[in-house]
């Protein structure tokens, strides 16, 4: 697999012959998205701002910085990396930034409001996702605005490199684990379950003594919260106060909801290792299998990827999982 070398403008240079390459790139908890390719001591000359990209994967980034400590190694942010280095600012820089229509439209208007239209296209068809309405948290990060956003309406961002920049597309995200084809061998499930985490949120937000805002939150076996509807009573119930001082009663059903939410995933862990040898996966897919163990099926989005190149050009690639 050639790795290209491209100046700061975008034009190819050459094809470079790296001793090593490392990267990773992703969403959630410590996703990294930054890369490091180890040079050999006769490199030819790069600099800040030029791009690497391998055509038809989504394997590349921006240089940013050199080390010699060890060899000559290049270190960057990988397309997902300079995604998650914008900020999504509402026109007139106050409030939350609101957007509609179709996916692709949508990542095409984003894209451009955060000045990386010079780094990324987007994909000129239609996507099969529309996003009816959906409000950013404020000054949220590009990069996992983004995926959220798309995750609630069952779909992925990805990023395919086409010999001139890297295509953004909105599509739909898989669920390998319900694909007849999908090889369970190639996961390994370990889980960590509770099955009574907090599922009771009695929160109070602005206001004195008894004018104070005041809002019940309930979350169910399956995770989903409800300001009404309460199924796990009795011996079931799990609350706990939530004391928000300044929060009105909307950002106090939000912020609840997120937080019981937190408590239902800490709760649901699973952990699962995938083969090692397959390029199969996007962030934003689901994988899953059966713990040997216990017998009991589990399956989680991959949130995370880590690519690395040896001195020969084979590539490796390394998945986690986790909640998006």
């Amino acid at each position: 697999m050639d790795v290209m070398l491209q100046s700061a403008k975008g034009v190819d240079l050459m094809a470079l012959d790296p001793t090593s390459i490392d990267m990773a790139y992703g969403v959630g908890d410590d996703p990294e998205n930054d890369m490091e390719i180890v040079m050999p001591e006769r490199a030819p000359k790069m600099e800040r701002g030029m791009f690497v990209y391998m055509e038809g994967t989504a394997y590349g980034g921006m240089l940013t910085g050199i080390s010699s400590s060890n060899g000559i190694a290049w270190h960057g942010r990988t397309w997902f990396g300079l995604l998650a280095s914008r900020v999504l600012v509402p026109d007139g820089g106050v409030g939350s930034l609101t957007v509609s229509g179709n996916a692709n439209d949508v990542l095409r208007s984003l894209v451009s409001s955060t000045s990386l239209d010079s780094v990324f296209k987007v994909n000129l068809s239609k996507s099969t996702l529309t996003i009816k309405s959906h409000t950013f948290d404020k000054y949220q990060d590009a990069l996992n605005g983004i995926t959220e956003m798309l995750a609630k309406v069952g779909g992925k961002l990805r990023i395919v490199h086409d010999g001139d920049k890297p295509v953004l597309s909105a599509v739909q995200a898989k669920d390998w684990s319900k694909d007849e084809a999908f090889d369970s061998d190639q996961v390994d499930v370990t889980i960590d379950m509770d099955y009574l985490p907090i599922n009771h949120l009695v929160g109070r937000g602005e206001g004195q003594d008894g004018e104070r805002v005041n809002v019940e939150l309930y979350m169910d076996d399956k995770g989903a919260v409800s300001t009404t509807k309460q199924t796990l009573k009795g011996a079931l119930e799990n609350a706990e106060y939530y004391n928000y001082t300044s929060a009105d009663k909307e950002t106090l059903i939000k912020d609840g909801t997120k937080r019981l939410k937190e408590y239902w995933e800490d709760a649901h862990k699973v952990s699962i290792a995938l083969d090692a040898d397959l390029d199969l996966y996007d962030i934003g897919d689901t994988v899953g299998g059966t713990d040997p163990r216990t017998g009991i099926f589990a399956s989680a989005k991959v949130t995370k990827k880590i690519v690395k190149m040896d001195e020969r050009g084979i590539v490796t690639v390394q998945y986690e999982t986790g909640v998006i």
